[in-house]
């Protein structure tokens, strides 16, 4: 006969005060979703180099951006490729060095290069294009408009602040292209206590974008900080973690080799922006910063009505995070992302765009493949409100179209 194993006082007092611990929301167990491959033609596309994503509306086919070739893939939600890709160049000819960010609408594709920033259409015909300094994300939004961050824009000793000649005041964070990309409005200005920040802290806080159909969302790459903008670009709603920044809590890369050598890049771009025989190819300016960032990418999830947040992984220490913010209270639905066969190794999943039917997910890198989640997967994720949540009440905005 076993002997009765009874516990002791001591024993029970131990797991009433472990119970009693606070329990972190990041050490959490939260619900995870298993991501699936792309079928077909698009889980099997591989590119030349960096691979870009996006979705043509209104039918959801997946756009895919091999940036090294130039040409511009074109993929049905069943996977299956839809004629020959497009071959996007310059007005003169000539191959594109280096894409930051490139958005669809309608018949229409633009893309943004750290010095110019370029109009086709989606069979490749050129249309127009812009002179801009480090540009960031772009993204379309009512009335055959496109809202583009500025990207980088430190105030460098000796040079002032990138691209600062095209604007008056302080350098806008965004700015509006409309029609044959002619400027438009520019809003959300830096702020004046922030004229003299350093270059890590002014790239950390580029602005990833999406656009509702009535608002425009801004999330800032280094923190937790989403903004909610009108269609005037004034500035309406702000959603912040602070216990999620890598600005200033000396995880990010003020201090690091890379960081230094992308601001020396930086430099060397805002010298150069003048003249067209000195460009040369930058992607380092802002690849340097992509592995100390806290949000990659947002995009509007409009079969819920939220705003779609990917987290970096490990930021979490559990690995890439995707979260639901609800505008309209601050709370957020949040999933664990789980990759199979250790897909992530090589690059973390950096871009978020929403379908018809899925929302798709890939890294930039070109090795790497596609992966999608079915809308119809996303409930029953961990609820939380966001600790900092700032609702002002304002009036109804003019069109941000002109």
């Amino acid at each position: 006969m076993r002997a009765e194993m009874r516990p002791s006082a001591a024993g029970l007092l131990l797991c009433l005060a472990l119970l009693a611990l606070p329990v972190r929301a990041e050490e959490t167990l939260f619900p995870s979703l298993e991501l699936e491959a792309a079928p077909h033609d698009l889980g099997a596309f591989r590119g030349e180099g960096f691979v870009l994503l996006q979705v043509l509306s209104p039918g959801g086919e997946v756009a895919l951006l091999d940036v090294h070739s130039g040409k511009l893939h074109r993929f049905g939600e069943t996977g299956h490729e839809r004629g020959d890709p497009a071959l996007l160049r310059t007005a003169s000819g000539a191959s594109i060095d280096h894409v930051v960010s490139f958005a669809v609408a309608g018949s229409q594709v633009v893309l943004a290069t750290p010095f110019i920033t370029l109009l086709y259409k989606q069979d490749g015909q050129f249309v127009a294009e812009k002179p801009l300094v480090l540009p960031g994300d772009i993204c379309s939004t009512k009335g055959g408009a496109w809202a583009v961050s500025l990207g980088g824009t430190p105030y460098i000793e000796g040079k002032g602040f990138l691209g600062r000649e095209e604007f008056s005041g302080l350098p806008p964070r965004i700015i509006e292209l409309g029609t044959k990309l002619k400027l438009g409005r520019t809003g959300f200005e830096i702020e004046e206590e922030d004229r003299f920040i350093s270059g890590s802290r002014a790239v950390g806080r580029t602005l990833s974008l999406a656009w509702s159909g009535d608002r425009l969302y801004a999330a800032e790459l280094a923190n937790y900080t989403v903004y909610e903008l009108g269609r005037d670009l004034k500035l309406r709603a702000t959603f912040r973690d602070p216990e999620l920044e890598l600005e200033n809590d000396g995880k990010g890369a003020e201090n690091s080799r890379r960081e230094k050598e992308a601001l020396r890049a930086i430099a060397n771009v805002a010298g150069d922006a003048a003249k067209p025989e000195g460009r040369k190819p930058v992607g380092r300016v802002f690849s340097a910063f992509n592995d100390k960032q806290v949000i990659r990418d947002i995009a509007w999830h409009a079969p819920s009505n939220r705003l779609a947040i990917l987290v970096q992984r490990d930021i979490l220490e559990t690995g890439p995070v995707l979260d639901l913010l609800d505008p309209t209270t601050g709370e957020v639905e949040r999933f664990h992302l789980r990759v199979p066969d250790g897909a992530e190794r090589q690059q973390p999943i950096s871009q978020l765009v929403v379908g018809k039917s899925y929302l798709w997910l890939r890294a930039r890198s070109a090795s790497q493949g596609t992966w999608r989640i079915a809308h119809s997967d996303l409930i029953d994720g961990q609820r939380l409100t966001l600790p900092e949540v700032d609702l002002p009440a304002v009036e109804e905005e003019e069109s941000i179209a002109q």
